[in-house]
């Protein structure tokens, strides 16, 4: 009976997701992270299975697979030719400010520009391809970046690392370049709804999804699809070469904690 109390307690602290939804945003709620966020009710979480299943097939390296959920404007033709969100968690318990330069000068490092200091909501208006930018206020780093093929764009990126106490919320947000100006909004209100005080209030009463553990291969449970292999190549291209930064990114601050 105690090794079952043990599982369901585990189950739950592991719990990756939890839905409300109001008539103009649906609120998501990370158990893992302790916060939640508001995205618009015409976007939806695409389920863990799906995106794991394109993961496989591409051949994606394991640390992709660290993420939080993956959102997208519903729509009936495949997520990655159009703007997403993947959602990442780094776990850092009451992040420090030397730890935050730190992550500042990973991101001057990646991305080569310095930094930029004004408040998020002036951001793009101001902002160019590579620069990096910080709103002390509200303790968020922005990067803006164009990922290119044959001196090609074949999508905007826009990268927000929100630092609170339980670590840092990283939201990469990617556009087709031709719709990056109007989608801006969209992205700065849901970091902007960005939020941990009572977090648990903001689960469903009658639903919680919680992670299928498996030590060989972790999935995320959700309601499954079928992954399609259609689509254009470069949108393909498009998600792994972004997905790249997300990779070194990670990879980068677990040497950093290593050495720390």
């Amino acid at each position: 009976m105690k090794q079952v109390f043990y599982i369901c307690t585990l189950l739950l602290i592991l719990t990756v997701s939890g839905f409300t939804q109001s008539d103009s945003t649906t609120t998501y709620v990370s158990l893992t992270g302790k916060f939640y966020i508001d995205y618009p009710a015409d976007w939806y979480q695409i389920p863990y299975r799906e995106i794991d299943t394109y993961l496989q097939s591409k051949r994606a390296g394991r640390p992709l697979y660290n993420y939080d959920a993956v959102f997208a404007p519903k729509s009936d033709g495949e997520f990655y030719n159009g703007a997403y969100l993947f959602l990442t968690l780094d776990k850092i318990e009451n992040i420090s400010q030397k730890q935050i330069d730190s992550v500042m000068k990973d991101l001057e490092d990646i991305f080569g520009e310095n930094q930029k200091y004004f408040p998020v909501a002036d951001f793009f208006a101001k902002v160019n391809p590579g620069e990096i930018t910080f709103d002390k206020n509200a303790k968020v780093a922005t990067v803006f970046n164009q990922i290119m093929q044959d001196q090609q764009v074949l999508k905007d990126m826009v990268l927000f690392k929100k630092f609170f106490s339980g670590g840092i919320a990283n939201f990469y947000f990617y556009s087709p370049e031709s719709e990056t100006e109007g989608n801006m909004q969209t992205f700065k209100q849901i970091v902007s709804s960005f939020g941990t005080e009572n977090y648990q209030d903001k689960l469903p009463k009658e639903e919680l999804k919680v992670a299928d553990i498996n030590t060989d291969e972790i999935t995320k449970e959700s309601s499954s699809k079928t992954d399609k292999e259609k689509g254009s190549y470069g949108s393909q291209v498009a998600v792994f070469v972004g997905l790249a930064v997300v990779i070194f990114l990670v990879v980068s601050r677990r040497k950093k904690k290593k050495n720390s």
